[in-house]
């Protein structure tokens, strides 16, 4: 296998290992310290159909990052109580050597890629979600 093949079945294999990771991690009892999570409630207009309709969940976060490409991920968990979680992510990055000119650090806005980040669209109820701090959300409404 060469080198190429070998760097991407480990990052596979991080991601995986990661994801599980944050699927496992539970929801603690009671609501979130507002120290280390920020709430956002959804309101969704009635509509046509909610039936056919959900709510993914959209998570960014600014991150510092070099001449490396990373990826950043966690879990949506729904509590007992009703409303959702999503703890700090994990990233993921190349690791490779960067070349001598482009050593300089900078925050860079990117995606948090969401495990399990649909929701039934329903108008009767608010989203609520405590996100770690940094995180910002947003939503789209999709066709199921």
């Amino acid at each position: 296998m060469d080198i190429t093949g070998s760097v991407i079945g480990e990052a596979v294999a991080t991601i995986l290992r990661l994801v599980e990771a944050a699927k496992e991690e539970a929801v603690q009892e009671g609501v979130p310290s507002a120290h280390d999570y920020n709430k956002t409630v959804f309101n969704l207009e009635p509509r046509h159909h909610e039936e056919q309709l959900k709510v993914v969940i959209k998570a960014k976060e600014s991150v510092e990052v070099d001449c490396n490409w990373s990826i950043s991920f966690s879990a949506l968990k729904k509590s007992p109580e009703g409303y959702y979680v999503i703890g700090k992510s994990a990233g993921l990055t190349t690791l490779m050597a960067c070349p001598p000119a482009s050593t300089s650090r900078r925050m860079q806005r990117v995606d948090v890629q969401l495990v399990d980040a649909e929701i039934d669209y329903d108008s009767n109820k608010p989203i609520v979600i405590y996100a770690a701090k940094g995180v910002v959300l947003s939503y789209e409404v999709m066709v199921k």
